[in-house]
């Protein structure tokens, strides 16, 4: 039997934004790799109150990413949160819901932080593999020179009944 596993990325396009929405805390999760930060708080603007984000990129304070480069990396690893689902499909084959990551990309294009936004799994080895996923990835260097925070919401589910 098989059956279709869809991760989705939620919103236009692929879904993911510069934008930073407030936050509720993580759950705790399994063991941490590389630069995922388990229970870590919601990432804050390091602009000083008042200054632009355009001011801030003429600063080096932040930078920025296009669109098109977060979507294609974001492609590139849809296989490798997919794989982080069908792993916990073996044990919990009706495992549904939706999580936010966020990351931190560093001025030369490395991922410098992850975290778990929120998620409604209830799976915290699933919801670590898949958050630490970005900490693999490399995007172009930032615009601007400085860190972009990127919030990206996905929803893990199933297609269907399972196929003979």
């Amino acid at each position: 039997m098989e059956r279709r596993i869809l991760v989705l990325a939620l919103a236009a396009g692929i879904g993911c934004s510069h934008n930073l929405p407030e936050a509720t805390s993580p759950r705790p999760a399994a063991e941490p790799l590389g630069c995922y930060r388990p229970a870590a708080e919601p990432f804050r603007s390091p602009l000083p109150p008042g200054m632009t984000a355009d001011e801030g990129r003429a600063k080096g304070i932040v930078g920025a990413l296009e669109r098109d480069d977060i979507r294609r990396i974001f492609e590139n690893h849809l296989a490798e949160m997919r794989g982080c689902y069908e792993e916990a499909l073996l044990s919990r084959p009706h495992l549904e819901g939706q999580l936010t990551i966020q990351f931190i990309v560093a001025a030369d294009g490395t991922v410098s932080d992850a975290r778990l936004d929120s998620s409604t799994l209830d799976s915290p080895v699933t919801e670590t593999c898949i958050a630490e996923q970005p900490c693999k990835w490399r995007f172009p260097p930032t615009i601007g020179g400085g860190p972009v925070i990127v919030t990206c919401p996905l929803r893990l589910q199933t297609s269907g009944a399972p196929q003979p």
